[in-house]
């Protein structure tokens, strides 16, 4: 897939992207169905996060188009894929898997900790399987609507 391009929207550049992280910050709002918190979590981890280095957007071009990003923390204690997200228009072109490939590449591993909300589980199945994410537990962590779905690690 040559028409994909990826920019680590990071400590060191992220003044830089700001079009893209505005368009991160506004898909990531309208998350609150399943993470009624998400606008203060944004605010008060993600910013900060990308400012100390502890976190970083995969952001996601599919032939020069926004096609979808990931948010991950990559910190001593924790590789996680906070969020990801392909935007519709781009779905079912096979970048997802490349999504997720890049965001191991920055975690420095194929395993990292990632959470699903239950009733969203089903569309990211195929790749808990593909990459064998394993699931390690189940709970109502962010909100009581739907079960959050823990893979490869405890939150």
């Amino acid at each position: 897939m040559s028409h994909i391009n990826y920019f680590n929207i990071a400590k060191s550049n992220w003044e830089e992207f700001k079009n893209e992280t505005s368009l991160v910050k506004n898909t990531v709002f309208t998350f609150k169905e399943n993470y009624p918190e998400i606008d203060k979590w944004f605010t008060n981890k993600v910013t900060p996060g990308l400012i100390s280095g502890d976190r970083s957007i995969i952001f996601l071009k599919y032939k020069q188009e926004d096609a979808g990003f990931a948010i991950v923390k990559n910190d001593l204690e924790e590789k996680k894929i906070c969020t990801f997200y392909i935007f519709p228009e781009f779905r079912g072109k096979g970048i997802a898997s490349k999504l997720f490939e890049e965001s191991f590449n920055v975690l420095g591993t194929d395993k990292p900790l990632m959470t699903i909300p239950e009733n969203r589980f089903q569309k990211f199945k195929k790749y808990t399987e593909k990459f064998q994410f394993k699931l390690t537990m189940q709970d109502h962590v962010y909100q009581n609507i739907s079960k959050e779905l823990v893979f490869n690690g405890s939150l």
